[in-house]
């Protein structure tokens, strides 16, 4: 199961202290929101962007030009970035940007160096620690929140430069308040601006906890399981227990893998351990497909990284 990190938004306290029902529910969404109503395909990643993930009145007034439109995008990692580009391109006349940090600068979600080639030491360092506290010390040490591509903070620049685009680092939202009259929001900030906007785009993650998760809740009821900080302690096969047939991939697998377990190249070592304990158990299925057991087992031993291409060409009839 790799239930992926969109389940569970993380929002703000600020946003939570807003009383219910003293807002339109559509002036502020999560980035998450766009996911889970399908909006991403035709909305955040169309070009020209679909206005239709925004409420009517907004979309109105942003192709009609009748009055000044302004977004404020709450976030400090890429799909903050990304966002602030759709909202420049679907027409709002203002964007802001506010991060409670500076903008952190990487290609990838963990650094470079757990990417490479010379890996192998830093990944030795985190299997041979035993303490799972220390192991989660290590994955938001590396991990160390949100970040961006330099690519998209050149495009924030540019924005910037061209002035459609205002941004306040190390900066928090204290307090948001709509008003009925203005129909806009009065929105707070720690260093004593006061920003009037249209709308809200909170892009600012979301939250692994396993114990959160409902489509686990009957698991967690009859196979209880010891967690940190919301992760699961798996066997080292990424399985829930040696009696229970369930493998775990994806973020709820870093206590074992790592802080690249939500990469690429956590799928694949997660990939090669579930495998391996899978062939393992078919050993008796494998054993009643003898007549085609040569090829199916070199295939097999590639596929989970216990062989080479090279070897699968043996059982080839020349």
């Amino acid at each position: 199961m790799a239930t992926g990190s969109s389940n569970i938004p993380n929002i703000p306290d600020w946003v939570q202290e807003i009383p219910l029902k003293s807002y339109p529910e559509d002036r502020i969404s999560h980035s998450l929101d766009f996911v889970v109503t399908g909006s991403v395909a035709n909305g955040l990643e169309a070009d020209p962007p679909n206005t239709k993930i925004l409420p009517k009145e907004l979309s109105h007034a942003i192709m009609t030009k009748s009055k000044k439109t302004r977004l404020l995008v709450v976030g400090g990692g890429l799909t903050s970035a990304q966002a602030v580009n759709v909202g420049v391109k679907m027409g709002f006349d203002q964007v802001t940007l506010v991060s409670r940090s500076y903008l952190k600068l990487r290609q990838f979600d963990v650094p470079l160096e757990w990417m490479g080639r010379f890996n192998t030491l830093l990944f030795a360092k985190f299997w041979t620690e035993t303490n799972y506290n220390v192991r989660q010390q290590m994955l938001r040490t590396v991990r160390g929140g949100g970040s961006i591509t330099p690519e998209a903070k050149a495009m924030l620049d540019r924005l910037e430069e061209c002035e459609k685009l205002r941004t306040f680092l190390k900066t928090k939202v204290e307090k948001a308040r709509w008003s009925n009259y203005g129909r806009l929001w009065n929105v707070e900030l720690d260093n004593g601006e006061v920003l009037e906007v249209d709308q809200i785009w909170l892009c600012t993650g979301s939250i692994l906890d396993i114990e959160k998760e409902k489509i686990l809740e009957p698991i967690l009821r009859k196979h209880p399981i010891k967690t940190i900080s919301g992760l699961p302690v798996l066997t080292n096969d990424l399985q829930w227990n040696s009696s229970l047939d369930l493998f775990l991939m994806s973020g709820y697998s870093a206590l074992t893998l790592g802080p690249v377990a939500q990469n690429i190249i956590g799928g694949r070592l997660g990939a090669e351990r579930i495998a391996s304990v899978l062939l393992n158990d078919s050993e008796d299925t494998v054993q009643k497909m003898q007549p085609i057991r040569p090829r199916l087992s070199t295939m097999a031993d590639v596929v989970s990284n216990m062989s080479n291409y090279f070897s699968a060409l043996v059982d080839v009839d020349v």
